[in-house]
């Protein structure tokens, strides 16, 4: 709002951990929130639940907002370890890139239709990800 007057504010409930870790908007004014999470959390508290359980340890999720806050999906990525997100950032072609680290096996391609499934070679691997959603 221009003017400073209030807009919206969105909450996910978790019976455990879940921290904001990156908020970023594409071209069309779309919201991309990353966080960290575990045990199960509630991603949408507006409407339709809609509960993601973590793998194990921390998982990274990725949720979308439309500009007036509605709720528009969660997407995850995670293993039976800690994985963590740093940063984001979206390119010219609404194109998001990923930064962080991963401590086991993870498929990440679990935002995504194909199979990438990547296990860390030491304690935790870096890893940068490139994903482009479907309009």
């Amino acid at each position: 709002h221009t003017d400073g007057s209030y807009g919206w504010t969105k909450t996910m409930v978790s019976i455990s951990s879940h921290s904001g870790k990156s908020v970023a908007i594409d071209k069309n004014n779309t919201i991309y929130l990353a966080s960290t999470f575990s045990e199960t959390v509630n991603f949408n508290t507006d409407g339709e639940e809609d509960n993601k359980t973590s793998k194990g340890g921390l998982d990274i999720a990725i949720s979308k907002f439309a500009s007036n806050g509605s709720y528009l999906g969660t997407h995850t990525i995670g293993g039976s370890s800690n994985d963590n997100i740093w940063s984001q950032l979206i390119d010219n072609s609404n194109g998001l890139f990923l930064l962080g680290a991963f401590s086991s096996q993870v498929d990440f391609s679990s935002i995504g239709d194909a199979s990438f499934i990547k296990g860390a070679s030491g304690s935790s691997d870096l890893f940068l990800m490139k994903y482009t959603f479907n309009e």
